[in-house]
């Protein structure tokens, strides 16, 4: 988790967001969510995964709250697979979350600034239900399956 979260850091987050303290906050994150997730699975907290074992996040959707020339903003759903060795069950589940990107004159990168634009953009209003893509509760719901999902 930490190698991945470190990962998503020192590529897709703004410069604004790339501090020192920021970048430990995100490690000592990402340091906790292994944890909780060894203990759930029983899986040791030092030491390699067993054989086979895994955690998947795959986007199924997404909901455009505002769009700019230079800022998006999105809810983004996802479905989370987990499985804690080769002989294991497959544990899934869902996630809902906020999201908002600058234009960096390059490329799309994660913004603190403006998620927290987006919040405040939706604070006090439903967010959209979780549903799985092709239903008529996915639509209902206003979200967009990204190419390929089914």
């Amino acid at each position: 988790m930490v190698d991945e979260q470190m990962g998503v850091y020192d590529s897709y987050l703004t410069a604004a967001d790339q501090t020192p303290t920021n970048k430990e906050k995100v490690k000592q994150r990402a340091i906790q969510t292994d944890a909780a997730l060894r203990e759930k699975f029983g899986i040791p907290a030092k030491g390699d995964m067993p054989p086979r074992a895994y955690s998947r996040v795959r986007t199924i959707g997404f909901k455009i709250i505002k769009k700019l020339k230079d800022e998006v903003s999105v809810y983004i759903l996802a479905r989370v697979t987990m499985k804690a060795g080769a002989i294991e069950k497959t544990h899934s589940s869902y996630t809902r979350t906020l999201l908002a990107a600058e234009w960096d004159g390059n490329d799309w990168k994660m913004s603190s600034a403006a998620t927290l634009r987006a919040a405040q953009q939706v604070e006090g209003k439903p967010r959209p239900a979780m549903a799985l893509p092709g239903t008529k509760k996915f639509n209902r719901a206003g979200w967009t399956a990204p190419r390929g999902t089914s």
